[in-house]
């Protein structure tokens, strides 16, 4: 027997290091292989093969087959029906709610609505709204979804210079002694396709209760380099490997590992990355191409230092005690492959009308071509060429396109209708009957948005931790110090020096357009400070707020966190999601209008508390009630109410659609004409 060839790696690591990761490999493969057995949920299939049906058809996937026989058609329905489903989670404005308690529980004022605004910053920064759209389809294409909560540094190249220049010769080239790199750092979401997500059980549905968690991913060479290239065991990550079996028996009878092995194989030019959670142990491990590159007894509270996992799943319809929910591909796709069919035998039918298989008892030895546009055939009786099928064959029949529409209504029922996406609206309707309609289609999207509501709510917690570990860090800048000297007997600052003993410590500044506990709207500015900063007295804060008004252009105020305080703060997080359609304030102000009226025409106008409706307008228009309106007296209110009450009842508001409704809201109307140029 040949002796096996060990990686490099392998050598390296010390014999507690070998135990360890014999372990480790042992588990990882449990784990990935359990991936690969059928299971009921899935009709038999593994989890891998679900995964790939359900992605092919939310891709509207069309299969290869043999033309000549058959036709490569397919509908795309099941694609559509996502995308209508995905625009709709989109157009959600998921909002955080977070209430901080200490832990006597007792409310920690203002803290919740600080992190509020930091959440959002943060998200502001990675640009997170360009992530949502991929994380919300893999929920909807399969059912569950992975999302990892991470703080990435980067080395970025940000100056190389060099002397040589194009006239010079190539091998005179003598590049850059003191590149100059930036390090960027910020909180972000990473998306894990399912099938590259492995944990202790399926039958778990919540990631916490998971013993050990796995997370894997491809990237290029020069990524992962510009990551992990100054780590200590970079160097000896291998350029590809297998994901074979990693234990062989050696000649000398010892086992070690003979493979630069991986959990996938990975070929030149990648690197696979492993990343292994242990909650319960506090253990966290990173491998690159199968080489462990962390201590073998590294915490995993380095990393995420609430001790959660850093992962955060989110469950279309559930399954129960089980891993993995139900997507719209999974429930629709035996009624998509009858769909297909009956589509490809429509199509058949059609081309059977078109080119039908003919007999010919003319004696003579016919072309095909005889059937084409102006062709002129010689020796051809009546009745010498026919039809070799039967009429009903021959074309689309009533029941053709009955059973075509049918399997359609099925696909509908198991997910959305098509005048959800708002082409079709049978009779008129009041823009309160449609906000109705869609509430009414909602109901069968419930358990998607109280998924997408779960994930939201997982990634918010998670992203105030990894906000507490890394925003309210410093960094250590050199300190000036006045030079002084005594010029013709006076002392005089004459310069400024750095200190030789000192160093100025420099917390994150953070700005986000917000709105104040007064109503306004403008630029919050939130700076986090050390034990000893000397903060501004209130008369100090408020002028520096009106000197920074000028630059920022509108309102402006800032908030002050002790960073060490809020980095030893023992405090229990309670995070919610306000849901609220993002781009729906035409529509909800019709609503609120046709309401108005309807109370006005049984009781009149002066009912109302005048200022408090035309506040709501103001809000519901994203405006400011100030500046929108420039009235003072209750009287001139009334008659302002009255006259937009009367254009109502004439307008009625009865439209075809809500589309037309957004249109008519945009005419000129009263309101209009209050607001100040």
């Amino acid at each position: 027997m040949a002796k096996a060839i060990k990686n490099k790696a392998w050598d390296s690591y010390s014999l507690k290091e070998k135990l360890a990761y014999r372990e480790m490999m042992r588990e990882l493969c449990q784990m990935r292989d359990q991936l690969r057995r059928p299971l009921t949920e899935f009709d038999d299939k593994t989890f891998l093969q679900a995964y790939e049906e359900n992605r092919k058809a939310d891709l509207g996937y069309n299969p290869d087959i043999d033309e000549s026989t058959d036709f490569r058609v397919t509908t795309g329905l099941t694609r559509e029906k996502d995308t209508t489903i995905l625009s709709t989670l989109l157009n959600f404005n998921l909002q955080p709610n977070i209430t901080a308690f200490d832990t006597d529980n007792n409310i920690i004022a203002e803290l919740g609505g600080e992190m509020e605004d930091l959440v959002k910053k943060s998200r502001e920064l990675e640009v997170y709204p360009e992530k949502r759209q991929d994380i919300y389809r893999e929920l909807v294409a399969q059912g569950a979804v992975y999302a990892e909560e991470v703080y990435k540094e980067v080395r970025i190249l940000k100056r190389y210079d060099t002397d040589w220049t194009p006239t010079m010769k190539i091998a005179d080239f003598k590049g850059d002694n003191t590149p100059i790199y930036d390090i960027e750092g910020k909180c972000e979401v990473t998306l894990h396709l399912g099938k590259y997500v492995m944990y202790s059980s399926m039958n778990e549905p919540e990631v916490q209760n998971n013993a050990t968690f796995a997370l894997y991913e491809e990237v290029d060479r020069d990524v992962a380099e510009a990551i992990y290239g100054k780590w200590d065991r970079w160097e000896l990550v291998p350029d590809e490997c297998t994901a074979e079996s990693p234990f062989k028996v050696n000649d000398d009878g010892t086992t070690g590992s003979d493979y630069n092995w991986n959990t996938y194989k990975v070929g030149k030019g990648k690197v696979g990355i492993t990343k292994i959670y242990k909650r319960f142990a506090n253990r966290h491990q990173i491998l690159l191409n199968g080489v462990m590159m962390l201590p073998i007894e590294f915490p995993m509270t380095k990393v995420s230092p609430s001790g959660l996992y850093p992962i955060a799943k989110g469950l279309g319809e559930r399954i129960p005690n089980f891993s993995v929910g139900k997507g719209i591909p999974a429930k629709t796709r035996v009624d998509q492959k009858l769909y297909d069919i009956v589509l490809r035998a429509m199509v058949g039918k059609a081309w059977q009308s078109y080119r039908p298989a003919l007999g010919n008892r003319s004696g003579n030895v016919l072309s095909r071509d005889i059937v084409n546009a102006n062709t002129i055939t010689h020796g051809i009786k009546p009745n010498d060429i026919f039809t070799l099928l039967p009429q009903q064959l021959l074309s689309i029949s009533q029941g053709d396109i009955s059973m075509f529409e049918i399997m359609k209504e099925v696909i509908n029922e198991k997910s959305v209708t098509d005048s959800y996406a708002g082409q079709t609206v049978s009779g008129d309707a009041t823009a309160t009957e449609v906000v109705n309609q869609q509430k009414q289609t909602m109901l069968k999207l419930a358990a998607l948005i109280d998924g997408v509501r779960a994930l939201e709510r997982r990634l918010i917690l998670l992203r105030i931790y990894n906000i507490i570990a890394n925003w309210t860090t410093y960094s250590e800048h050199p300190l000036y110090e006045d030079v002084v000297e005594v010029v013709e007997g006076v002392e005089t600052i004459t310069g400024r020096k750095i200190s030789a003993t000192e160093k100025e410590r420099k917390y994150k500044q953070y700005s986000v357009n917000t709105s104040f506990r007064d109503g306004k709207k403008g630029t919050k500015v939130t700076e986090f400070i050390g034990e000893d900063t000397e903060l501004p007295s209130v008369r100090e804060q408020i002028d520096m707020e009106e000197e920074m008004k000028k630059d920022y252009g509108n309102e402006v105020r800032l908030s002050y966190i002790n960073a060490e305080w809020l980095r030893a703060l023992e405090a229990i997080w309670n995070v919610d999601v306000i849901v609220s359609p993002d781009n729906d304030d035409q529509m909800q102000l019709l609503m609120f209008i046709d309401n108005i009226t309807r109370v006005a025409n049984l009781f009149g106008v002066q009912v109302f508390k005048q200022d408090y409706v035309l506040q709501r307008i103001a809000n519901k228009m994203n405006e400011d009630y100030d500046n929108l309106f420039a009235v003072d007296d209750g009287a001139a209110m009334n008659a302002m109410l009255q006259q937009l009450v009367t254009q109502q009842n004439q307008n009625a508001t009865q439209v075809n659609n809500p589309a037309q409704q957004v249109n008519n809201s945009r005419r000129p109307t009263p309101l209009s004409a209050a607001k100040v140029s």
